[in-house]
């Protein structure tokens, strides 16, 4: 059955489960090996040309394979101003590469203001790498699990459900919220049945808020087992961003 949140309320009954009892699952790694087209973005917002130029005044732009021309070029110059997220080299991005999981979860803790962490606990993370922080956070705060105890899965790539749940998670655990219009923007995904059930209810939202992307106007595919890439994270951590907020509730006796 689809499941869907539709109030602040539910999510802050979900914020209360979670901090409960933590829910820890690994995620299943049967991707696709094809990376999704440039999609576009219809009925989300996008930066004024006056503000992207702002943004390419008081930013050093140096990767040469994004520019003005790709849907999620406002996206990587605000991830890279906000030091969210860096290039696979000095000068080059990689918008279409793969994201891992040590990537996506270091966007995350540097989103969060890279806060202190224990060290982390799987065999294949070492010390003292740039993700080695990262990793502890997230497992620390149940946002991403390994594999297993022993196995985060550093270099594994990242699926578009596995993507969006791990945002949904962090934005339980940041204790976030998103308000949505009265009228779903989907009712149901033309591939639904290929959604795991973790990931219904976060692909649902997402989509919804605008943060998820379609490939056109007229798409209504989730493509849940496809590889999430970077210049598509860089567009969803953007948005997220635009449209997430915290979470208020007025306690019984405040003015």
């Amino acid at each position: 059955m689809q499941k869907r949140f539709a109030s602040i309320a539910s999510i802050v009954l979900v914020c209360v489960m979670v901090a409960g009892f933590a829910v820890a699952f690994s995620f299943d790694n049967r991707a696709s090996g094809n990376q999704p087209e440039s999609p576009d973005t219809p009925g989300v917002h996008i930066l004024s040309e006056e503000t992207v130029a702002v943004l390419a005044e008081t930013t050093t732009f140096p990767f040469g394979d994004v520019g003005p021309h790709d849907w999620f070029y406002n996206s990587v110059v605000w991830a890279y101003r906000n030091e969210i997220m860096n290039g696979t080299s000095s000068t080059v991005f990689s918008p279409h590469s793969n994201m891992t999981r040590a990537m996506l979860v270091t966007v995350l803790w540097r989103y969060a203001g890279s806060p202190p962490a224990g060290n982390p606990a799987f065999i294949d993370v070492a010390a003292n790498r740039w993700y080695s922080t990262a990793v502890a956070w997230a497992n620390e705060n149940d946002i991403v699990h390994g594999h297993n105890a022993f196995i985060f899965g550093v270099n594994e790539p990242v699926t578009r459900e596995q993507m969006y749940t791990i945002l949904y998670r962090y934005m339980i655990f940041a204790e976030l919220t998103i308000n949505l219009d009265d009228e779903p923007r989907i009712l149901r995904f033309e591939d639904e049945e290929e959604i795991s059930d973790w990931a219904l209810d976060a692909m649902y939202l997402m989509y919804d808020a605008g943060i998820m992307f379609a490939q056109g106007t007229l798409d209504r595919s989730a493509r849940p087992r496809v590889n999430a890439f970077r210049g598509e994270v860089a567009g969803a951590m953007y948005f997220f961003d635009l449209y997430s907020e915290p979470i208020s509730v007025t306690m019984p006796g405040d003015s």
